[in-house]
């Protein structure tokens, strides 16, 4: 795990002094050393996370031994020995016992291409010499981060935006069509930045860069194929012993490796699995002491003991009012997932110990850990009669702050006759995603700015990137999961929060192994009604204390709503307040003023999430303004 920089000229030279400012800006991310190399109108930075051969030899920007191709990367390949054997057989030679080393000879070997054989999670940037082209590969599922600037000949990539902004001539303009999506998802999703001439890499892409000229291209898309017809006690038990070679590809290092621990399905189930391949596992957990709602340290703690691991229990008492701008800084654009800050304390804590964690992140993107998404008035449409749909587009968005539940059921069951059931199905679906939906965006902006998003829709945009029809209708939901929130969100904050203190997470329910088998498995083994991950919870029975598969689903949560009545309480009267909202001229300040206080008199609105996430945009506009 580390942070890499890159710059790549049409035909001048590499400004090795952008490329040293760069490099030095990932420092946290790689806190065991750094280098750069120059190859002309090409530029490498590297900065060192040594996990994996901790020799010089394992140090980067790294080269074959012609010297005919360079590489600079972030992440592990985890059956790089595997890979390794097959290259040796093909006559490659080996200098160093590093994964690096893999890619530069699988790159050789097999093209571009080489990224579908690698098992891991990786963001890399290669120049080949002969061929005059660079390009940067970003793992399947997007665990590991790339950030790219393109602008007259010249591309700027690195694993974080803030790499790119030493960049002086790189402009700062801000992407309105991000922000609009910002709003809804509390992330600004790929391929958007809150800049509008900074870009993230999807997830399975490569990009190329040739001449001047950028391509982007997919190498890998998961497809959800038909379901898997085995009996359901086959199906557990291949699933296990997937999950048991995921977690344990994912325990090899040269350093010692924990896990974090939250006393849910999915981390339990990978600490069990972890345990059991290594004795003496450390675990972390983290508690709020005197807020039940969001403490999981029992649970935890008993997995803990179950498991016979070394834990440790780090409790969130660590002041949001310090912490929030350090990581509103981190991104280098909003970011309003508040779990990251008890993310960012654990990841804090756990460095004293290891050097690398394993997380249960995907699961609930994989198996169905969402089922009221899921199941959302499927039963209810299914009783109507079919109807063509007449109307293109979808079914117009209602102001949740003035309309109760059932008046919302009313107005989607009545779009039916006018756009159809997948249509309303589709759209239906993505509304669980949003805090602000369409009609909300357009009440809490100006006038001028509304005009500027005319265009903007995050409805259409989610649509957008929902796959086509699939037999599995929960398959091709979990499909688009997998492709929007989990980069963009999950694994975004995870990457952060973690590579902040120089810790690397690691992910097995997302090896691309076992999630192409997954997606496969039938309907009935993921979700039923209103209870989701079925399959994983039967195997949790099997491996965890069995009151943990029964827990109801408690979210990586934070209290929101205490810290904006007490500690908070001032930054949000200070960023927030009426003349700083006006004189942005994005949001009507009389309706943000209205929010604040329905969250503060109004616990039943939840509109804690919204607060939170006007409060981050206006931290990072005043950062952007100081900087």
């Amino acid at each position: 795990m580390c942070g890499i920089a890159v710059i790549a000229e049409k035909d001048r030279p590499v400004d090795t002094a952008l490329l040293m400012r760069m490099t030095d800006a990932l420092t946290h991310r790689g806190p065991d050393g750094g280098d750069c190399g120059s190859y002309g109108k090409v530029g490498f930075g590297h900065r060192r996370l040594a996990i994996i051969d901790l020799s010089d030899t394992g140090r980067q920007p790294m080269s074959n031994a012609d010297g005919s191709l360079r590489l600079t990367f972030n992440g592990e390949i985890y059956n790089y020995k595997m890979l390794r054997r097959e290259l040796e057989s093909l006559g490659y030679q080996f200098r160093t016992q590093s994964d690096s080393e893999v890619i530069l000879h699988g790159y050789a070997a097999w093209g571009a291409d080489c990224a579908k054989r690698f098992n891991g999670m990786f963001a890399y940037a290669i120049w080949d010499v002969a061929r005059q082209t660079l390009i940067a590969t970003r793992d399947h599922f997007g665990i590991k981060p790339i950030f790219y600037a393109h602008r007259d000949g010249r591309l700027l990539c690195a694993s974080e935006i803030g790499a790119l902004l030493t960049d002086p001539t790189l402009p700062r303009d801000l992407n309105p069509e991000a922000l609009h999506h910002y709003l809804s998802l509390m992330n600004v999703p790929a391929p958007h930045t809150i800049y509008k001439h900074i870009f993230r890499l999807p997830p399975g892409c490569t990009l190329i860069f040739h001449d001047g000229q950028l391509t982007i291209q997919s190498y890998w898309t998961l497809d959800p194929a038909q379901p898997l017809t085995a009996d359901d006690e086959r199906i557990l038990i291949d699933l296990e012993a997937q999950l048991a070679a995921a977690v344990e590809s994912q325990l090899v290092a040269d350093v010692e490796v924990g896990a974090f621990l939250s006393g849910g399905v999915d981390s339990s189930v990978v600490c069990a699995l972890a345990a059991r391949a290594q004795p003496q596992f450390r675990t972390f957990s983290v508690s709020f002491p005197g807020l039940p709602a969001f403490d999981e340290s029992e649970p935890a703690r008993l997995v803990a003991q179950h498991l016979r691991t070394q834990h440790q229990e780090i409790i969130g008492t660590a002041s949001a009012v310090n912490d929030l701008p350090r990581m509103t800084a981190l991104f280098a654009e909003p970011f309003a997932v508040s779990s990251v800050m008890p993310l960012y304390w654990m990841s804090r804590e756990a460095k004293k110990y290891v050097k690398v964690v394993l997380t249960g992140d995907g699961g609930d993107e994989v198996f169905g850990g969402y089922p009221w998404r899921h199941s959302l008035l499927d039963a209810k449409i299914d009783r109507l009669p079919a109807f063509g749909g007449m109307r293109r587009g979808f079914p117009s968005a209602y102001n949740r702050w003035h309309t109760s539940y059932a008046q919302s059921v009313i107005h989607r069951l009545s779009s039916i006759p006018l756009y159809g059931r997948e249509t309303l199905r589709d759209w239906n679906y993505i509304q669980q995603f949003t805090i602000l939906n369409e009609a909300e965006k357009r009440a809490i902006y100006t006038p001028a700015w509304a005009e500027t998003v005319r265009d903007h829709s995050t409805d259409r945009f989610l649509m957008d990137q929902m796959p086509p029809p699939s037999v599995d209708r929960l398959a091709r939901w979990l499909t688009f999961d997998l492709r929007t929130t989990l980069p963009d969100e999950m694994l975004m904050k995870v990457d952060r929060a973690t590579m902040a203190w120089g810790l690397e997470a690691r992910v097995p329910l997302l090896d691309p192994t076992l999630v192409e088998y997954a997606i496969r498995i039938p309907q009935h083994l993921k979700v039923r009604g209103n209870n989701g991950k079925l399959i994983l919870k039967r195997l949790c029975e099997r491996l965890a204390p069995p009151q943990i598969a029964s827990r109801p689903k408690h979210g990586f949560n934070t209290p929101l709503d205490d810290w904006f009545r007490g500690e908070l309480r001032p930054m949000v009267e200070d960023l927030l307040n009426e003349q700083r909202i006006k004189a942005a001229g994005i949001f009507d300040p009389a309706v943000v003023r209205q929010l604040i206080e329905w969250q503060r008199t109004r616990p039943d609105m939840g509109l804690a999430n919204v607060v939170f996430t006007l409060l981050q945009f206006e931290l990072w506009r005043e950062q952007v303004r100081a900087s």
